[in-house]
């Protein structure tokens, strides 16, 4: 079914096709039900569970946060078969984004290059889709700071949001790597990321907590952020975010390009962190074979999105 949408999607702008696919799977669409007859679910059998000390995932593979970012279509996510959905970024107040154009296909380096600035309906709306999400798939909330809130502001920002969403999720993700909110990824420089992590000491049931990282780090700077979170019990590190390090005037790039970028970070961290710190590997992968590479590496926990771009819900089907 999507090899035969995707040339339609493929002549629209990036955005809009984005935009009509979650109209479409979206739980309150009346076609919902016909378009879960179109696309088969994985089946059970199938999957491929992973399981740690923090979280327990039906199916190794999650979708990663940026595709559906206000929680719109989490039961069609679930259906076709991932083990974890990640919502978000969520702001705490809705926020437009970046002007447009502000997404970008790259066909031959099967790539993609966003601009987007966490645009959000805001915590207030995102929250009772989460609220009301009683699936098998795990459930994480990826949250970030407004354009407009300083860095000096951001810890409570961070926190407020973690409070919003904590006790209806399986997971929180701070997200301190994107590249297109001006600033923000001073956010993982030691002395930033101590202040930003220390509101969250005084929790004492915290939910599993996770810190989204930039491929763009050296390995120094990987160790530094590895220290701060194993300080702060970080549950683990979701690795790695759209790159900057291109030849373009704005956004990260996502895909095939950062592969051998983002499998330099998981060696780091695989290699620094033992069985109770996780990693959830994201950035590259397409092909079974990229997934098997990646186990085979030591890695449980993954996720798509460009790949699911490019290959369609197929992806997350490790049958040979």
């Amino acid at each position: 079914m999507y090899q035969l949408a995707k040339p339609v999607l493929f002549r629209m702008d990036p955005e809009k096709a984005h935009n009509l696919t979650l109209w479409g799977i979206e739980g309150k669409n009346p076609l919902n039900n016909l378009m879960k007859l179109a696309f088969k679910p994985l089946p059970e059998s199938a999957m491929r569970p992973a399981v740690s000390k923090n979280m327990s995932w039906r199916h190794a593979i999650g979708i990663a946060a940026g595709f559906d970012k206000d929680a719109r279509c989490l039961n069609f996510l679930e259906h076709i078969g991932f083990g974890a959905i990640e919502v978000g970024t969520v702001v705490k107040e809705p926020q437009v984004g970046n002007p447009k154009p502000r997404v970008w296909r790259m066909p031959e380096q099967k790539a993609l290059r966003n601009a987007l600035g966490f645009p959000s309906e805001g915590a207030a709306a995102v929250l009772p889709r989460v609220k009301a999400y009683k699936g098998k798939a795990t459930l994480g909330v990826n949250i970030g700071k407004n354009k407009d809130t300083s860095l000096d502001e951001a810890p409570a920002e961070y926190f407020d949001l973690y409070k919003m969403f904590a006790p209806h999720a399986d997971y929180i993700t701070i997200n301190v790597s994107s590249p297109n909110t001006a600033d923000l990824r001073q956010l993982q420089e030691r002395s930033w990321l101590e202040a930003l992590l220390k509101p969250f000491t005084e929790i004492k049931e915290r939910k599993p907590l996770y810190l989204k990282i930039s491929p763009d780090e050296s390995q120094d700077s990987v160790t530094a952020i590895l220290e701060v979170a194993k300080e702060f019990e970080l549950s683990g590190i979701i690795a790695t975010n759209t790159t900057a390090d291109h030849e373009f005037d704005k956004g990260g790039v996502s895909g095939d390009p950062i592969r051998e970028k983002s499998i330099k970070v998981w060696s780091e961290i695989l290699k620094q962190t033992d069985d109770s710190f996780d990693l959830v590997a994201v950035g590259g992968f397409r092909k079974t074979e990229h997934f098997e590479e990646y186990f085979d590496m030591g890695g449980k926990f993954c996720q798509v999105y460009t790949g699911l771009v490019y290959e369609g819900p197929s992806i997350v089907d490790l049958r040979d």
